[in-house]
């Protein structure tokens, strides 16, 4: 079963069901410390999740090769290290590791540092649905995170 980007869900296909004439989309890529989990994106359908290979030294079998990877990473320097090695080795790209900025979109956060990648991700999705709302973004992972963001996009802390 494959979940498009704005939650609808599209009927399965078979895990390995891509033919050279689909589109090479990117590859979206969740490292913890604990696992690393991709999905393909092709247009606005995310395709299942796929654990990536424990050792991080090779890549999950995704099909059409992507034209991009984009990578956010709690997992450390060692974790980045390996998957930039594996995504280079297996699709001569460089991956993208994707970190909190103080400004992005509508979006301002006032120590970019001090928020992870994940909370920074959720922020950002949350606020392309909020359209100028306050809301809140809450994060279950290592840690539970709950995120304020104002009507003006302001990152009013956890």
């Amino acid at each position: 079963m494959n979940v498009r980007v704005d939650g609808t869900r599209n009927a399965a296909r078979g895990s390995r069901q891509a033919t050279p004439s689909a589109a090479a989309g990117a590859l979206l890529v969740d490292a913890s410390a604990t696992r690393v989990r991709a999905a393909a994106l092709r247009g606005r359908s995310l395709d299942a999740i796929r654990d990536w290979p424990p050792d991080v030294a090779s890549v999950p079998p995704v099909g059409v090769a992507p034209s991009r990877v984009l990578v956010a990473n709690t997992g450390g320097a060692t974790t980045a290290t390996r998957l930039a090695a594996a995504v280079r080795a297996a699709w001569r790209i460089d991956a993208e590791f994707v970190a909190p900025r103080t400004e992005v979109a509508r979006l301002y956060c006032a120590e970019p540092h001090a928020v992870g990648v994940d909370r920074w991700l959720g922020m950002i999705a949350a606020s392309q649905r909020a359209d100028r709302d306050a809301f809140v973004v809450v994060t279950c992972g290592a840690v539970l995170a709950v995120d304020l963001v104002d009507g003006g996009g302001r990152h009013r802390g956890s």
